[in-house]
Formats: structure tokens, C-alpha cells, sequence
């Protein structure tokens, strides 16, 4: 298969550390890689070991992928587990032609005492000054969360606002001349249990989808019968309209949130596609905004990020609809029955706007109060 990269862009390449050898009784920081041979002295083994054989493994597939693309720089944690991760990674591009240059450690990246905003900023300034030159890639070996933190100061459209790396595995950006970074693909080796327990999220999503489309459709059929449309005033009918109108949209959204499950939901064999925008000839593919190119990103990974991108472009927008129509309903009675007389020496968009005011904060203010203090937090595994 050909390389996504071009000679022509510059490229970041985030990775984070190998397995650690926890057996040791040393501080963490200078506890060793995991199955770890300062000689290398080893054939590249099953990719699906942890430790020394993975990273040796996804640093040769990382060299493939590079093509005419060239490391100038490796910079890592002064951890020892990730010295040891640049060193590998070192060694496999030497031998493969792709760089020459030794590991630096990089105090900015020690998850103790460094700054991902520091790091991603003499990142950002570097290229700006065009000290990247084209056809060349810096890699950066380091911890999670701080390698996400750093994707997010650079990708203002990191895809779901993460970047889901294990052990010895690797994410490829491409750097522009502003300093802004574009996530291309990622390097990994997920198990393929992991695939069954996102389809099973998938499946879910899909279940609440058509319970929520159902009740969208039953309530449409109830509010046409209904004495909605008895409202009397001009702003009443306003809000009806416009309420009848995002019940449409809603119900438009849920049954594209639908189709775009079912289609996820198709096994992996018969995916079709490239994973990304077409490419012109003597051009490289580009992930759309929301994903990741496959190959080379593995299908877990392509899965987890449409599965995310369905959701908030399309159910969520749906839901919010539903809020929003009923607080659109609620306005047309509220005004027509309380505030009409009241107001009949005020234009009719201003009461009208007071009471959408009213009832939009009494449906939505209590539900984000309570759900954003209470909301699951999840950490990394470091």
C-alpha cells in the first residue's frame, strides 16, 4: 500500500511509552520497558506482545508508513521506560533508513513536573518559523494524559477530543505552517475484544435511537389531533410552527442517528471505503474532520470515533430539538392564556421571546446543573 504522507508537509508523531516491567521495586519513574534487551539483539516477534516486541513491531510499520518522510527529532520523558521507548524506536528507524538521530530527553514532558500547553507551544512557535522542514517528522515519546492534552492544544479538531493510545502506539499529525495539527491516522494494536464491546455500544446507542424515534413519532401523531393549533394569537402560532418544525427536524436527525448505527453495525469484513476524503491523483487521502484514515488506524479505532461523531451530530441534535419543540409548544399556551392581555400594549416578539426564555431555562438549566458536576470522569491507565 502506498504512504499517506507527502514529502511535501512536516508531521508530528506522538507515542506513547511501552508496558513497564512492574516487577521491579524501584520508583516508577525508573522502572524499565517491559521484556527490555539494550542490544536488540532479537528478531521482531509476535506484534501482539506487550513491551520490547510491540514497540519494535509498530516502529517498524511506523518506518513503512513514513515512506520518504524523514525523523530529525526524538524527543521523550526522562522517564526511563520512555527513554527506552525512544531508543527502540530509534534503532528500527536507523535500520530502516528513516532517521538518525539520538533520543533528547525533554523535561516539558515528564508527567511529574513538565507542561503539555509549554510543550505544544514551542511546538506551534517552531513551526510557524518554518523550522520543520518539509518531508520531515518530529516524534515526541511521552505519558497519557499529557499526549492527549498536547493533541488537543494542537488539533482544535482532535476527532472526540482524545486520542485512545496504549502502550507503544502511535498517532501521526500533520503540522501546517500556523502551527495547527491535523490527526491523520494512528498506529495501534487494540484486541479484538475491544471491537466486540464497541459494537455492543454501538448496538445500545442504536436501541435508545429507535425507542426515541418511536416516542417522537407517537407524540407528532398525538400533538396533530391535539388543541395545540387552537391558539388564537399571531406569536402562538408562531411558536406552534416553529415547534411543528423542529419536531420535523428531530425526527429527521434520529432517523439519520439510525442508519448511521446500522451501517457501523455491519461486520468489519465488508467495510468498504478508504476511511477518508478522495484523493487526486499524485495526492494523499485526508481523514474527514471527525476520523481517522484506515488503513493504515485500525478499525476499533475508526469505529470509536464515527461511533462518537453519530452521536453528537446527529442525537444530540435530535434531542435537543425534541427540548427545544416542547418549549416552543409551552410558549404558545403560556402566551396565549397568560400573558396575551397582559402584554397587548408590547410587541408581540418581545413577550413572546420572555416566554421561550422562561420555559427554555425551566427544561434545560435544571438538566445541565445537575448532569455537569455529575457527569463520569475517566482516567488513563499509565
Amino acid at each position: 500500500m502506498a504512504t499517506t504522507l507527502s514529502a511535501q508537509r512536516c508531521y508530528l508523531l506522538l507515542v506513547r511509552h511501552a508496558s513497564r516491567d512492574t516487577r521491579q521495586l524501584c520508583a516508577e519513574r525508573e522502572q524499565r520497558m517491559e521484556g527490555w534487551q539494550a542490544d536488540f539483539g532479537v528478531a521482531l516477534p509476535d506484534f501482539k506482545l506487550k513491551g520490547l516486541p510491540r514497540t519494535l513491531a509498530i516502529a517498524d510499520r511506523l518506518a513503512e508508513e513514513l515512506g520518504d518522510v524523514t525523523v530529525t527529532q526524538i524527543r521523550h520523558s526522562p522517564h526511563r521506560v520512555a527513554s527506552q521507548t525512544a531508543a527502540a524506536f530509534g534503532m528500527v528507524f536507523a535500520k530502516r533508513e528513516r532517521a538518525d538521530c539520538p533520543g533528547e530527553a525533554d523535561l516539558l514532558l515528564d508527567p511529574d513536573h513538565g507542561s503539555a500547553p509549554a510543550l505544544a507551544k514551542t511546538l506551534r512557535e517552531v513551526a510557524a518559523a518554518d523550522k520543520f522542514k518539509p518531508g520531515t517528522a518530529v516524534v515526541v515519546v511521552g505519558h497519557q494524559p499529557m499526549l492527549t492534552a498536547i493533541a488537543r492544544d494542537l488539533a482544535p479538531e482532535l476527532p472526540a477530543g482524545t486520542l485512545p493510545l496504549g502502550g507503544s502506539e502511535a498517532a501521526c499529525f500533520e503540522l501546517a505552517g500556523d502551527g495547527c495539527a491535523t490527526l491523520l491516522w494512528m498506529l495501534t494494536e487494540k484486541d479484538d475484544k475491544l471491537m466486540a464491546e464497541l459494537k455492543d455500544k454501538v448496538k445500545s446507542k442504536y436501541d435508545v435511537a429507535k425507542f426515541f424515534l418511536g416516542a417522537f413519532v407517537v407524540n407528532t401523531g398525538f400533538l396533530l389531533s391535539g388543541q395545540i393549533w387552537q391558539v388564537e394569537s399571531l406569536a402562538a402560532k408562531g411558536c406552534v410552527a416553529l415547534g411543528f418544525i423542529l419536531v420535523l427536524v428531530g425526527l429527521a436527525l434520529t432517523a439519520a442517528t439510525l442508519m448511521s448505527y446500522d451501517r457501523l453495525l455491519m461486520p468489519t469484513e465488508f467495510w468498504t471505503g478508504a476511511g477518508g476524503k478522495p484523493a487526486g491523483e499524485g495526492q494523499v487521502p485526508r481523514p474527514r474532520r471527525w476520523t481517522v484514515l484506515r488503513p493504515p488506524s485500525q478499525a476499533q479505532v475508526l469505529l470509536f470515533y464515527e461511533m462518537v461523531h453519530v452521536w453528537n451530530v446527529f442525537f444530540l441534535p435530535a434531542l435537543g430539538c425534541a427540548f427545544a419543540a416542547l418549549a416552543a409548544f409551552l410558549v404558545a399556551l403560556f402566551y396565549d392564556n397568560l400573558l396575551r392581555d397582559a402584554a397587548a400594549g408590547l410587541p408581540w416578539f418581545l413577550t413572546a421571546g420572555l416566554a421561550a426564555l422562561l420555559a427554555g431555562s425551566a427544561l434545560a438549566i435544571p438538566l445541565v446543573a445537575h448532569y455537569r458536576p455529575h457527569r463520569p470522569e475517566l482516567g488513563f491507565d499509565d
